[in-house]
């Protein structure tokens, strides 16, 4: 649950497939599909009533602010923010290999 958690905050956008090749490697297409959803369900829980990660455009996404004005502070959002952002002339670019795990490159 925490990874699917920690693997949200650092996306964007993930399809459910991204999201198990990167977290559940070895699982069948069947096993996926019941640890996805198991493990969705008891992060959503835990979470509480907001709708902190919704599915849209085909993948899910973790919500910084809902529409009623709640804020979800992370502090991934922070260390990234201070990473990326240090005034040292560079500029980072993050993205993700085909099995899911962080690439980040220097541009």
């Amino acid at each position: 649950m925490r990874e699917l958690l920690c693997y949200l905050a650092l996306t964007e956008h993930a399809s459910k497939e991204a999201i198990g090749l990167a977290l559940w490697p070895d699982a069948s297409d069947a096993q996926l599909r019941n640890v996805f959803h198991v493990t969705l369900h008891h992060l959503r829980r835990a979470l509480g009533d907001a709708p902190w990660i919704v599915f849209e455009r085909h993948g899910y996404r973790l919500v910084r602010v809902t529409a009623d004005g709640q804020q979800c502070a992370l502090d991934v959002d922070d260390i990234t923010h201070k990473v990326f952002t240090r005034d040292q002339g560079l500029r980072f670019k993050r993205s993700f290999d085909q099995r899911g795990a962080a690439v980040t490159d220097c541009v």
